[in-house]
């Protein structure tokens, strides 16, 4: 193998090249080679129409020029794609429980809450059970 690297090939050396493939060959090498080209043209495709992407879909941050709360841009998303057809989709209990989760935070984030002000697991099960028992309450 090192002759092979260092240019040192000699005749019947591209049978030694085959062993060393095994019975597989080429294929996956040549698959490798293929993937990483194809990832290359992709990411190069998608530095070129990035732009044109977020503008067509109204992904450009609005003409904010700082950085956004996530929690924020979905709410803008949910208004730009969502607003028109949520009640032709049946969504809209669906959708409010998103923005429930958005404004008040996720159950995970309740039961974090919880550990940090007492150090205490059972107080976050207690929580959890707590909450199961009252349910969603809309």
């Amino acid at each position: 193998m090192a002759d092979l690297v260092q240019g040192a090939a000699g005749p019947g050396d591209g049978r030694r090249f085959s062993v060393m493939l095994g019975p597989a060959g080429l294929l996956p090498l040549a698959l490798l080679v293929g993937l990483g080209v194809t990832q290359g043209f992709d990411g190069a495709a998608f530095g070129v129409l990035a732009p044109e992407i977020r503008h067509t879909f109204h992904l450009d941050n609005a003409g904010k020029q700082t950085e956004v709360p996530a929690r924020e841009l979905i709410h803008e998303l949910i208004d730009w794609f969502l607003r028109d057809v949520i009640d032709d989709l049946g969504i809209r209990n669906e959708v409010k429980y998103a923005n429930r989760i958005l404004d008040e935070g996720s159950s995970a984030d309740r039961q974090i809450k919880v550990f940090n002000q007492t150090g205490d697991t059972k107080d976050v099960v207690a929580h959890l059970i707590k909450e199961t028992k009252e349910g969603l309450g809309d």
